[in-house]
């Protein structure tokens, strides 16, 4: 029995009153006797290094609307000054903001009235999920209707949890291209591109619990020895009173229950298993495995899970200037809906979230209209967005801006070159986490140049 803490081991404990314990955290106190180590000890690696790291960071998720969405026609940008920084005129735009119900409940804002982008996301996420996102934007100019385009901040993200750990799991995509989705990743290695999900029941291979099915045993019975595991931790605990040290047994408590309830998520890895998934993307037993959205709700929910890395959805029909309104206006709420659910799964999972929105140019409407009539790559937004459970600092919402004649200024660091843009999505995950400081070791931005493309801290 262990009746104290040494004084070492108490430093290890307070330094994370705020925060999570790993494996690694209880090897450093001596306390391996007990669950601490024998339920993970008979975990495979895989599972292990989820549990220890993904799990505990933003997942990552590109959205990629193939085809040239007109983002500026949904939020609202603007000049040096940001987005209420108004240009003379929107009438290439899409709306005019100085006749327009704006709502910047996300940060960036948005014609409430007229953006079918917006209400696809507001319909679809919960009032307390709303208060925790946020968005931002980068204004920059692209190749329409092109794979040719280095957007994707997928790749640098991959390659910088492949350096931080020693293993790591694979993402998913859409499409089996080099980015999951079709504009290409701004940092490439063949190591780091996604693996495309044409069957959800692929997800069963990431299984953490998976090898246990394999033996025989079903998955009540799984969980059943979960709980077992579970019980006999949190009375090993208990004998932690004799010292009256109550704060770090309900903190070692806790613990075990977020990882059980960790692990029970995975055994449910398949959406239509999950209630959560199951719920917010409306999906039941008879949902196909190939269906469209069985695959997103599957590579967005395994990416949030921690079992899956980087990972990217991608959705077709963004090329949409085909004379008329209504087009783009049902593409756009579709785009809407599908970040709205799938920062809606991160709330009821407690996980947080970063989201890359991109598209390969964009399109420009008839004169003081939204009759999309044409391509207009010089147009184009890519959008950030951040979820975090905790809530979510916000530094800036606009990086670039665009010109007096409508059009995204070419010299700003982000303006001309998508794999710029790429870097400056990236640059802004790692701070989500704290983390810009490692930004110099992974791409050629300097510290000067850093702090004006910092949207979230």
């Amino acid at each position: 029995m262990i009746s104290y803490l040494s004084k070492t081991q108490k430093k290890i404990l307070s330094s994370h009153a705020h925060g999570g314990l790993s494996r690694r955290d209880f090897m450093a106190i001596g306390l391996k006797s007990f669950a601490a180590s024998s339920v993970l000890g008979f975990l495979p690696r895989k599972f292990l290094f989820a549990q220890e790291s993904l799990i505990s960071q933003p997942a990552f998720i590109v959205i990629d609307l193939v085809g040239g969405a007109a983002l500026p026609g949904n939020f609202l940008v603007g000049g040096k000054g940001g987005p209420h920084d108004l240009l003379p005129s929107y009438d290439t735009i899409g709306f005019n903001p100085r006749q327009s119900n704006i709502d910047d409940r996300f940060g960036l804002p948005a014609p409430r009235d007229i953006s079918l982008f917006f209400q696809g996301l507001i319909e679809t996420l919960s009032e307390e999920a709303q208060s925790l996102f946020r968005l931002s934007s980068i204004a920059h100019q692209a190749v329409d209707d092109s794979n040719n385009n280095t957007t994707s901040a997928l790749g640098h993200v991959t390659h910088f949890w492949d350096k931080k750990l020693s293993s790591r799991p694979k993402g998913f995509g859409s499409e089996g291209t080099d980015s999951g989705g079709r504009t290409k990743l701004g940092f490439d290695e063949a190591s780091l591109r996604p693996i495309q999900l044409t069957d959800v029941r692929q997800l069963n291979l990431l299984k953490g619990l998976g090898y246990l099915n394999n033996q025989g045993l079903s998955d009540q019975e799984i969980k059943d020895l979960l709980k077992f595991q579970e019980t006999k931790a949190i009375e090993a605990l208990e004998v932690l009173d004799d010292n009256k040290e109550h704060s770090l047994v309900t903190q070692f408590e806790n613990h075990f229950k977020n990882l059980f309830h960790s692990m029970e998520q995975a055994m449910e890895i398949d959406p239509r298993l999950a209630p959560e998934a199951r719920a917010i993307f409306g999906l039941n037993n008879n949902s196909q495995s190939t269906d469209v959205n069985v695959l997103a709700a599957g590579i967005i929910h395994a990416a949030l899970a921690g079992l899956s890395g980087p990972s990217c959805i991608a959705l077709g029909g963004y090329d949409y200037h085909d004379g008329t309104q209504t087009t783009g206006d049902r593409m756009d709420r579709l785009a809407g809906q599908t970040l709205g659910r799938t920062v809606e799964l991160a709330h009821r999972m407690k996980k947080p979230l970063f989201v890359q929105i991109l598209t390969d140019g964009s399109c420009a409407p008839q004169t003081g209209t939204r009759s999309w009539v044409s391509d207009s790559g010089q147009k184009t937004l890519t959008l950030m967005g951040y979820y975090n459970p905790k809530g979510v600092q916000q530094r800036k919402i606009q990086l670039g801006h665009f010109t007096q004649g409508q059009i995204a200024e070419s010299e700003t660091y982000v303006g001309r070159r998508t794999t710029n843009v790429a870097q400056a999505v990236f640059i802004n995950y790692l701070a989500s986490m704290g983390l810009e400081g490692e930004a110099e070791k992974f791409t050629d931005i300097d510290s000067k140049t850093l702090d004006t493309l910092l949207s979230f801290a």
